[in-house]
């Protein structure tokens, strides 16, 4: 998620991350891609906030990585207006 150059014979962090000062909301976070993604963006320090259907996992999983979690279930049109 940082900007790289590739110098000599390797890459180099260059830049800032893309998302900094950014909110990134990352949905399916309870297991999966969708968990994978929102540790990838909580360790380049990036603000996250997690979204599943099932709160004790999600509950469990944003507390690992400091982030905040909303419950929904996105197949459910009223539940994703909430």
């Amino acid at each position: 998620m940082f900007i790289y150059e590739f110098v000599g014979s390797e890459f180099k962090k260059v830049g800032r991350t893309l998302f900094e000062g950014k909110v990134c909301i990352v949905t399916g976070t309870a297991s999966g891609i969708g968990l994978a993604i929102a540790q990838a963006f909580a360790k380049e320090n990036v603000k996250v906030v997690m979204s599943n259907v099932n709160e004790s996992k999600i509950k469990a999983e944003s507390s690992k990585i400091g982030a905040d979690y909303f419950t929904s279930d996105l197949s459910v049109q009223k539940s994703s207006k909430k």
